[in-house]
């Protein structure tokens, strides 16, 4: 089992809930994480390269979940870079459940 970013939740702009990116940008996202205290690279991978790269490997896949709430409300306050508003209406994570 693991999880990633949704890669839905990373193509939108969080302050305008707009489209800012395409799904299909696959360039590395560079940056850096207050909370690590470490640079970072993060690849985007869309839902199908995630779920076709664990059956090719030969795993078989048992569920996979977008946990989330539609009430901004419902979240915590501490998320950070994630936003409550936008998070009520696209999923930040993706569970995966996989067994070989």
């Amino acid at each position: 089992m693991f999880s990633v970013d949704h890669p839905y939740y990373k193509l939108l702009d969080p302050e305008t809930g707009e489209i800012a990116t395409s799904y299909f940008d696959d360039e590395p996202r560079r940056g850096y994480s207050e909370s690590l205290e470490a640079e970072m690279v993060v690849y985007r991978r869309r839902v199908s390269e995630i779920v076709n790269a664990l059956v090719d490997a030969g795993f078989e896949v048992e569920r996979i979940e977008e946990p989330g709430y539609a009430d901004p409300d419902a979240y915590e306050s501490d998320f950070g870079s994630f936003e409550p508003e936008l998070m009520a209406k696209v999923p930040p994570t993706l569970v995966v459940a996989a067994e070989k």
